[in-house]
C-alpha cells in the first residue's frame, strides 16, 4: 500500500492499481500537493498502516479523520473524525492501534481540536487519550518498534520514547 496527494495505491500482480476511495474522504483534497510544500493548507492522506488485510488511513482536513477497510481497501469507513490527524501506526505487540493529531508543525498554531494522541484496542472504537507528558496535544509521526518501543515526535518536544 502507498499514498501520494492523487490517491492510495495498492500493489498487484506486479503493478500499481488504485484504490476506489469513498467520496467522504477524497472530498477536498488537493491533488498534486505535498504537506512539505504547502504545510498548513494540504488535506489529504498523510499516513497508511496496515495489518492483515486491515488498512488504516490517516486524512487530514476538515471533517476527515482515520479511515479503516477491513477487506483490503474494498470498503472504507471513517472511525474516528480529526482535522489535524497526521499518523496512524499499529503496535504489533498488542494489535493496538495509535492516531497522533497535530495543529501545529514548525511552529505555533494551537488549535482547540488538536487531539495528540488516541489510542484503540481495535482501530475501529473505544478511542482513548494518550497525551500524558506532552506540553501540547502535538503528534506529528508515530512509530513502533517490532518489540512495542513507541517513538513520537511532538511539535516543541521533538522526539520521545515510551514504553
Amino acid at each position: 500500500i502507498a499514498i501520494s496527494p492523487s490517491g492510495i495505491w495498492r500493489l498487484q500482480s506486479g503493478s500499481w492499481q488504485p484504490l476506489s476511495l469513498p467520496l467522504d474522504m477524497t472530498n477536498g483534497w488537493s491533488a498534486g500537493l505535498h504537506y512539505l510544500f504547502d504545510l498548513w493548507d494540504y488535506v489529504g492522506p498523510l499516513d497508511v498502516a496496515s495489518q492483515g488485510n486491515k488498512l488504516w488511513v490517516a486524512v487530514k482536513g476538515s471533517g476527515k479523520g482515520i479511515y479503516y477497510s477491513a477487506n483490503n481497501g474494498q470498503s472504507w469507513t471513517r472511525v474516528r473524525a480529526d482535522n489535524y490527524v497526521r499518523t496512524v501506526e499499529i503496535d504489533p505487540t498488542t494489535s493496538e492501534v495509535y492516531m497522533g493529531s497535530s495543529s501545529a508543525l514548525s511552529q505555533g498554531g494551537f488549535q482547540a481540536d488538536s487531539n495528540g494522541v488516541y489510542v484503540s484496542p481495535n482501530g475501529v472504537n473505544s478511542w482513548v487519550a494518550r497525551n500524558q507528558g506532552l506540553a501540547y496535544k502535538f503528534a506529528s509521526f508515530i512509530s513502533i518498534s517490532s518489540s512495542g518501543v513507541r517513538w513520537l515526535v511532538s511539535s516543541g518536544q521533538g522526539v520521545m520514547k515510551w514504553y
